[in-house]
């Protein structure tokens, strides 16, 4: 994981997730009073869910180098010669 400051890419190797928040797979949504009572439901849900995903498919994922990072200036905006 990567803090939200800095970008991420995906398993192919594309960057993701520019300018939108991320479509949940799961939909889960936490309860007021267990918010309240300190309870994070989504939070609880994610670790047991990515636990129960490693005991099942282990630890062996294939992790990409990290693609060229893309060009985001405008050409002759702002460029000093």
């Amino acid at each position: 994981m990567t803090p939200p400051q800095f970008g991420i890419f995906d398993l192919k190797g594309n960057w993701i997730i520019e300018g939108r928040g991320v479509e949940p797979d799961i939909e889960l949504q936490n309860m007021p009073a267990n918010v309240v009572a300190g309870k994070d439901d989504q939070l609880d849900f994610a670790i047991k869910h990515l636990l129960d995903r490693l005991d099942r498919e282990g630890t062996q994922w294939a992790i990409p180098d990290v693609p060229k990072y893309p060009d985001k200036s405008k050409a002759g905006e702002g460029v000093r010669k």
